[in-house]
């Protein structure tokens, strides 16, 4: 007997449920629910791709900056005066990055980055095999970038960039308001 009710009461919790399942409501519903979903979705893919060709963009110009438009028209190792210097020459603030102990500055000079304004630091690093590198300041907005961009590693083998074809470095891109 116990048997025998059981089975009957699990038959009909069943059944309720198949038809609460086989609702038309639900099934819109549920149908509603998925296409938000994959639309949010498609929606969000399709804006972190354009960010990321943006970036890489971005990326190309300062390679190539970097291979070939390295002068300075200022040296100096005070990037407090840099900054003064640089400061007029461009529609933005110019702010001078925190470096670590074996990051000094040579000089900079202020051009554009693609059809836009920008500044160019070159600065010298003594642990890194004594090597040199960069820093292109430009307002992200002029290149359809968001106002706040986490770090990005983009190597210079990933961007198409013949003139730093044999150079073995990375851009690093990033915003902060």
């Amino acid at each position: 007997l116990a048997e025998s009710l059981l089975r009957v009461s699990g038959e009909t919790d069943g059944v309720k449920y198949g038809k609460f399942i086989s609702s038309p409501l639900l099934r819109v519903a549920a149908t509603v629910v998925l296409l938000v979903g994959l639309g949010s979705g498609l929606f969000y893919s399709r804006e972190q791709s354009a960010t990321e060709k943006k970036i890489a963009e971005v990326a190309e110009l300062a390679l190539d900056h970097f291979a070939h438009g390295s002068d300075v028209s200022v040296i100096t190792l005070d990037p407090d005066y840099m900054a003064r210097y640089l400061e007029g020459s461009v529609p933005f603030p110019v702010r001078m990055p925190v470096v670590e102990n074996d990051l000094n500055l040579i000089g900079g000079s202020s051009g554009s980055l693609g059809a836009y304004p920008a500044v160019y630091t070159r600065w010298w690093h003594q642990a890194e095999n004594q090597s040199d590198c960069a820093i292109i300041q430009f307002r992200s907005q002029d290149f359809g970038l968001p106002e706040s961009v986490a770090k990005e590693v983009v190597h210079s083998s990933n961007v198409h960039c013949p003139s730093a074809k044999d150079m073995n470095c990375n851009v690093i891109i990033w915003s902060r308001g």
